[in-house]
């Protein structure tokens, strides 16, 4: 899985999308990331009021008795 992209590109397009700089597809396009992710960051921002990422999920391995 990958890493989440850093808060300082977060915080860009952010501030671009706050500016008036385009729309969530263009943004997506001029630094390169999903709509989708533009969306998630515009939403986190508006309900959390920062841009911090969210913990990653996956599986939480037992340990093995011996």
């Amino acid at each position: 899985m990958a890493s989440p992209y850093p808060q300082a590109l977060r915080k860009r397009v952010i501030m671009a999308y706050e500016n008036g700089e385009g729309s969530f597809r263009e943004l997506a396009e001029r630094y390169g990331v999903g709509v989708a992710s533009v969306n998630r960051w515009i939403a986190l921002r508006r309900r959390n009021g920062n841009v911090v990422p969210l913990p990653m999920g996956g599986a939480r391995h037992q340990p093995q008795d011996q």
